[in-house]
């Protein structure tokens, strides 16, 4: 795990000895768990409760790494704030469990990571998650449904409107949703601004050069993208910004074993921006954070 240069004010780390960095679990959680340490009357117990749980789960995910890796070396570790609030942003995404692994134990932080709400189905995952305290997320890609029909361009000159062959547009889009196009690998989707019929509807931005030809010659199949409300992800967020917390985030969306990183997610500066607007005077680092597993 290779850690760069984070945005906002960092203490040079005294005890890094070297660029082999044994993290050790006692000195791992200077972050505050935002979700365990809201005043109450047990709170105190609360917050000790959640630090062993991650605690060990942390020495677990570093006896499972060890089997596979010789060694983990990090660099850049001096730039992480200790104290202050951080979103360590991390890429590329080539394994949805061993990242997360990996992060864990390198970055000097308690951090809640943002999951896929569809991972958390499955009993093992929702475990780890729920010990971590992780965010669950609901993507739209994972609620994805076929829509009827073809679309195209009705004219060159209006890349704002798509028409439809046998669409089904008010029964199955609603305003805010989006479309999406399967071009090989690559997914390319457009928000829809509003229906105007079952066979046209209004983009709320022109779509991209890389489809005006194909929509413009021949119709093409799509799926639908229902519209998902994630205030409540962006508050939980801000409210563990706001304790001084760490939040970790995967921005390109999902693993991938390609060769280049997928186009990036605009949430981590939407939860960064949001936090310093909520609490004033608030100031969150943005760790950018490089994962590459290679043979030495």
């Amino acid at each position: 795990a290779f850690l760069s240069d984070s945005i906002g004010e960092a203490k040079p780390e005294k005890h890094l000895c070297s660029r082999r960095l044994l993290v050790r679990c006692d000195n791992i959680f200077p972050g505050v768990n935002r979700r365990t340490s809201m005043p109450n009357n047990h709170g105190s117990q609360r917050i000790i409760s959640a630090d062993l749980c991650y605690s060990w789960v942390v020495r677990f995910f570093r006896f499972l790494t060890s089997i596979f890796f010789r060694e983990i070396v990090t660099r850049g570790t001096h730039m992480i704030p200790l104290k202050q609030a951080v979103i360590f942003v991390a890429a590329p995404h080539a394994n949805q469990f061993v990242d997360p692994m990996i992060l864990t134990q390198t970055c000097k932080r308690q951090v809640h990571f943002l999951i896929a709400q569809k991972s958390m189905e499955k009993a093992h995952i929702r475990l780890f998650a729920h010990l971590l305290g992780s965010i669950p997320v609901r993507r739209p890609g994972d609620y994805a449904r076929k829509g009827t029909g073809l679309v195209k361009l009705a004219s060159l000159t209006d890349l704002n409107t798509l028409h439809g062959s046998g669409t089904c547009f008010s029964q199955e889009i609603k305003p805010h949703s989006s479309i999406q196009f399967k071009l090989g690998a690559e997914s390319i989707s457009v928000q829809v601004e509003s229906v105007i019929s079952d066979s046209i509807i209004s983009l709320r931005r022109p779509v991209d050069k890389c489809l005006v030809e194909l929509l413009s010659t021949s119709g093409l199949d799509f799926e639908i993208l229902p519209h998902i409300d994630q205030s409540e992800v962006y508050n939980e967020v801000m409210e563990i910004l706001s304790a001084g917390g760490a939040v970790a985030i995967f921005p390109e969306g999902g693993s991938h074993d390609r060769g280049q990183m997928l186009p990036l997610k605009p949430g981590v500066a939407l939860m960064a921006l949001g936090a310093m607007s909520k609490y004033p005077g608030l100031q969150v680092s943005i760790v950018p954070c490089g994962l590459n597993y290679f043979h030495p």
